[in-house]
């Protein structure tokens, strides 16, 4: 259990169950700079109304997941598991956690806790889902070491799309600058053209054509797909004065392999100046068509999506008042999102999902679309 030397005597830790994208959350404070884990394994059993702890009691869920540390010497850990059982506040409850596959012998024991069910945030007015997230900030405050890593239950399938002529779909990273700043929106992405991954960067002043657009391939994919058991991460990266100056951006296979690991420096990209890097104060993610405004239509996906940053992050349903721009994507799909807690966090993880549109109708937000095309014309 060396591994998981922070989680043992389990100090600090706050456990919660989220209800609205069916996640336990582990949080805590004080443990060292730098570990995670994959493949967790991890019980939960109930104790009933006292806190005798018996490790043989009964086990109400049995699930394995990943385990990270957004920060120095803050954590948190998520499993999406189907919410089934009645959790009584009234009860006192026990975790343990193995890295497996080990010994029964290595199961390392929380002390008793309860558990409550977590209070989300009300969904935008638009609802959640294709470009209608969630924002996140910190108070108007720069954000630093944004990362948005989102792991793959199920294959994303692009299905069709309307609107344009570049097959597949994507996922933006849409970040607001605070007032004042001559790159007022930044994108960004990585998408699906076709039988591409690719990267990119678009930024925007608040009027006029984009500061920044570049476009890259990261790795070859099945046609209009990421499968299952696919892992992708955007990190964004900034100078001292917060000013995002690049991000890396990793693909993942099914099997553990790195496919890509690509880091863009904003100020390589031909044109680029230090008079065009800007903070960012808030952003959303958005699971929506591939590019120039197109609607995409997925024939199936679902996963999750981890955000971290350094700073501190608040849940918001609309943009906060102390952004440059009120852009939103002009991009659109059939995904929809899971609701997020309302306490304040370094991290949060999100389930995103998949719906044919019989059942549940594109969500479309309104508002200020994002000016022109993203993708140089020369290259569709």
């Amino acid at each position: 259990m060396s591994s998981f030397a922070f989680l043992n005597p389990f100090g600090n830790e706050v456990y919660a169950i989220n209800k609205s994208n069916s996640t336990i959350d582990i949080q805590w404070t004080g443990g060292p700079a730098n570990r995670s884990a994959q493949n967790v394994s991890l019980g939960l059993v109930d104790l009933g109304p006292t806190k005798n702890p018996n490790p043989y009691g009964q086990v109400v869920l049995a699930i394995t997941g990943n385990i990270t540390q957004p920060s120095a010497g803050v954590g948190q850990c998520a499993w999406g598991v189907p919410l089934t059982f009645a959790f009584n506040q009234n009860h006192y409850y026990v975790i343990y956690v193995e890295n497996a596959p080990a010994p029964v012998t290595d199961w390392a024991y929380s002390q008793p806790f309860t558990i409550f069910l977590e209070d989300t945030v009300s969904p935008p007015s638009a609802g959640l889902g294709s470009n209608s997230n969630y924002i996140l900030y910190s108070g108007c405050g720069s954000l630093t070491d944004v990362s948005v890593t989102i792991d793959v239950a199920q294959a994303i399938i692009g299905q069709s799309v309307s609107g344009g002529t570049t097959t597949g779909f994507g996922f933006q990273l849409n970040a607001y600058s605070p007032k004042n700043e001559k790159s007022a929106w930044q994108q960004y992405v990585m998408a699906v053209f076709g039988t591409e991954i690719v990267g990119a960067v678009d930024n925007w002043p608040v009027t006029g054509n984009n500061i920044i657009n570049d476009f890259f391939n990261l790795t070859k994919t099945t046609n209009n797909t990421i499968p299952a058991g696919y892992k992708l991460k955007i990190i964004l990266q900034n100078d001292n004065n917060g000013n995002v100056t690049g991000a890396l951006y990793v693909v993942i296979d099914n099997n553990g392999n790195t496919l890509a690991n690509v880091t863009t420096t904003l100020t390589s990209i031909s044109g680029v100046n230090s008079t065009d890097l800007a903070p960012i104060v808030a952003f959303e993610l958005n699971l929506v068509g591939p590019v120039n405004g197109e609607s995409a239509v997925l024939s199936s996906g679902a996963g999750t999506i981890l955000y971290s940053a350094s700073t501190i992050l608040t849940v918001l349903n609309s943009e906060p008042t102390c952004t440059e721009s009120g852009y939103i994507t002009a991009e659109t799909a059939n995904s929809f999102y899971g609701e997020l807690p309302a306490a304040p966090s370094n991290g949060f993880i999100q389930s995103f999902s998949v719906k044919p549109g019989v059942l549940a109708p594109m969500i479309k937000k309104q508002g200020k679309p994002r000016p022109g095309l993203i993708y140089p014309a020369s290259n569709v």
